[in-house]
């Protein structure tokens, strides 16, 4: 038996200037540069970001060269932009998106007034023109749309472009599983003594996840702990309006083919549910996010060894997944987050194959994980976020003894 116990907690501040925005994993900036039809920069325009989901909004003014900066969003969506200056007409973009780690760009040319709003629909693509590391995203919307059984968002990084090998644990760009990181929400998510997440499988609910970025070079040494690549997940706010998801999956041996070498289809019975539900304790202030899933499997593996040719063995898991997050925003500045997140898990497998029946392992684990955030914008162009974790792993592994008859 293999038993390991501990408690982590990690504390650090992250201050990052206005340019290199990689330090803030966890939150996204906008740039851009204000002109008129010749070309040239306006001065002293007031750029408007908000988001409409959840209220916030941030004003910054036009430089002397025309560029306007707004940093530490969040990573809750799109944005609405809207500059204005007197003389000219006002411009209005929708659905500015902006990730966790990145600096998003969105430049406007301004019309002579004549009493219109200039209305621009946004690209889908993320522009980031001070990002020199390789980068590949997965957004909600395809979280949601992927059939991924097995409900696991870490399986994400292997759609990544140089990830191959077994999906639960891809080998990045040639190196070994191993020199790859996990954060979540700009904390880390990795487990030293395992080399590997701090959970079977991501041990968040796919309903929690907002989206996905996954570095394969030249990531900067604010991200740390990786040698070949690094996820960055980030988890998903309540907004003004309230909403939830329920999910059912149901699979059953008559859904299976027949195992190479097995005379039967073996006995096969899985089932996945779960609920999510979010929305404002006080709109535009608190918000709430809750997401709760289980799997409970009861499978049967072969055996063709030929002690025991076509014996059944059982391979069965129990699976809690649960998560909460509360969002405070104290001023249009000023955002402290709070969530925990916690996993539960009793498998006992007998792999089946060659292998004896009685023989195979037996995991216990459980992974509790609570952070806490305090995010500040400081003169407009700097942002400081403190950010403290506490974790707790356990994991025990006892090992099944064979029967031979």
């Amino acid at each position: 038996m293999i038993a390991s116990r501990g408690a982590v907690a990690l504390l650090w501040i992250a201050l990052s200037a206005a340019s290199p925005a990689a330090a803030q994993v966890a939150s996204g900036d906008l740039s851009g540069r204000v002109s008129d039809a010749t070309g040239g920069a306006l001065v002293g325009v007031s750029v408007t970001v908000r988001d409409p989901s959840t209220g916030l909004e941030r004003v910054a003014t036009s430089g002397p060269d025309g560029r306007f900066l707004v940093v530490g969003l969040p990573d809750t969506g799109a944005y609405d932009v809207r500059t204005e200056q007197a003389g000219f007409a006002a411009a209005f973009r929708q659905g500015v998106r902006v990730a966790a780690g990145r600096t998003s760009t969105v430049d406007f040319v301004l019309a002579v007034a004549a009493g219109a709003t200039v209305v621009v629909r946004p690209l889908d693509v993320i522009l980031d023109r001070q990002e020199s590391a390789g980068r590949q995203s997965v957004g909600e919307p395809l979280l949601r749309t992927l059939p991924l059984f097995s409900r696991d968002v870490l399986q994400m990084a292997s759609l990544a472009a140089g990830f191959t090998g077994n999906p639960d644990f891809p080998s990045p760009q040639g190196q070994t599983y191993w020199a790859h990181n996990v954060l979540v929400d700009g904390a880390s998510h990795f487990s030293k003594w395992r080399g590997a997440p701090r959970a079977f499988a991501s041990g968040y609910p796919l309903e929690s996840i907002a989206g996905v970025d996954v570095l394969t070079s030249r990531f900067p040494a604010a991200y740390g702990d990786a040698l070949a690549s690094v996820t960055s997940v980030v988890t998903k706010a309540g907004t003004n309006t309230w909403a939830g998801s329920a999910l059912l999956y149901l699979h059953d041996e008559a859904l299976d083919a027949r195992p190479l070498f097995a005379a039967v289809t073996p006995p096969a019975s899985s089932q996945q549910l779960g609920a999510s539900v979010g929305g404002p304790l006080v709109p535009s202030r608190v918000h709430l996010f809750a997401s709760y899933e289980r799997q409970r499997s009861r499978n049967q593996n072969v055996v063709v060894s030929p002690a025991a040719p076509q014996a059944l063995v059982p391979d069965d898991r129990d699976e809690h997944l649960a998560f909460v997050r509360v969002d405070h925003r104290r001023s249009a500045t000023h955002t402290m987050t709070a969530r925990y997140n916690g996993q539960i898990l009793d498998w006992r497998r007998q792999p089946g194959g060659l292998v004896l029946p009685g023989s195979g392992t037996r995991y216990r684990n459980e992974s509790h994980t609570a952070l806490g955030t305090d995010a500040t914008v400081i003169g407009g162009a700097t942002a400081n976020e403190l950010r403290l974790q506490a974790a707790r792993y356990v994991d025990l592994r006892t090992d099944l003894s064979p029967v031979v008859a």
